[in-house]
């Protein structure tokens, strides 16, 4: 990293994994067509390959540590009220047993999720083993907070609202 140049960093959310997808699965590419995807294919073909093959690299959950503080990143969602669990479970699952109960894997979950949003759900509460849990996904009018996890996504795509965190004053 040059000095005086910020670090920055990525996750995989939903729009990287259609544009991963979309490359083998039909579904997925008239998905993300249908979601302003139209874009990607639009590009020459190698520079497709170039793209996919570093968005296959990002990770789906990003763990910083800032000031003595530890943030997690995922896009969508946290299934487990532990950091820890959720990163174990994210990176060492069976997929047969979610295949055979008819449940998203965690991979999905993350990626695509919206459910601890939803304050009415009682099953999500504070996420341990982490000062905070920062998300997306989900479209806000304004950055959302519950417990601590924060929702940042205020619908740059819709209406030009972009929201940048500061993680000093969380």
């Amino acid at each position: 990293m040059e000095e005086g140049i910020p670090e920055v960093r990525g996750i995989k959310g939903n729009h990287e994994d259609l544009v991963i997808m979309g490359d083998v699965n039909r579904s997925y590419f008239n998905c993300h067509i249908q979601n302003g995807g139209e874009w990607f294919y639009d590009l020459d073909y190698q520079v497709q390959r170039e793209i996919i093959k570093k968005l296959k690299t990002l990770p789906i959950a990003l763990e910083i540590n800032h000031k003595g503080r530890k943030f997690g990143f995922v896009h969508g969602h946290i299934e487990q009220n532990n950091w820890d669990e959720f990163k174990s479970i994210l990176n060492n699952f069976d997929q047969a047993q979610y295949i055979i109960k008819k449940e998203r894997f965690p991979t999905e979950l993350a990626m695509w999720g919206r459910d601890r949003l939803d304050e009415e759900n009682q099953q999500y509460t504070h996420v341990s083993g982490v000062d905070a849990v920062i998300m997306g996904h989900t479209v806000t009018q304004k950055p959302c907070k519950r417990d601590n996890c924060y929702w940042i996504d205020t619908g740059a795509v819709h209406w030009g609202t972009m929201t940048i965190l500061d993680l000093s004053k969380i």
